[in-house]
């Protein structure tokens, strides 16, 4: 009885660190891009104040380049395959359109389990026309072999658009 008892303290102290908020670092963007990761080139990814919901600063992309897109992503994360995780966070379009809010997960190895080879990426694309701040969340299961899971904030090479987000929140639950 005594080591039931002390089995369920453990089961239960090991859900609870594996469902909630995920320690995102400058989730609104309050202290510039630190804690995200800028793919190398990527200028038209910055921090300003006219991007700000909900505080002073957000991001903006800026894509008016047909060839290019842009990279923005948070920390990794450890994970777990089975689990759900989620990203709320807000946005609102200037202009144009083609940009998505991805939901990445890596196997132990670094190589990523989800992509647009197969088909089975993890994203939101932002409406044509949300030009007032918007909540968004998206939402997925973890593919089998899952040890991390990140954000990625990527305009479509193709397309030219000026985008706001802020207020991100990445969580995960049973």
């Amino acid at each position: 009885m005594k080591y039931s008892l002390c089995f369920l303290l453990l089961a239960g102290l090991a859900s609870t660190l594996f469902a909630g908020d995920l320690p995102l670092l400058n989730p609104g963007f309050e202290d510039g891009l630190n804690g995200w990761i800028v793919a190398p080139g990527d200028s038209i990814s910055v921090v300003v104040p006219e991007a700000a919901r909900s505080s002073r600063m957000g991001l903006q992309v800026n894509d008016q380049d047909s060839t290019v897109g842009s990279g923005v992503a948070s920390a990794w994360f450890p994970a777990k395959a089975g689990k759900t995780y989620a990203i709320d966070f807000w946005s609102r379009i200037k202009s144009g359109d083609g940009v998505a809010v991805y939901l990445r997960f890596r196997d132990t190895k670094n190589h990523t389990l989800t992509s647009a080879q197969p088909k089975d990426e993890q994203l939101l694309t932002i409406p044509k026309g949300t030009t007032q701040w918007t909540p968004f969340r998206l939402s997925g299961v973890a593919p089998e072999g899952t040890a991390f899971v990140s954000i990625w904030v990527h305009s479509f090479s193709k397309n030219k658009v000026l985008v706001h987000f802020d207020d991100f929140v990445l969580s995960v639950s049973e």
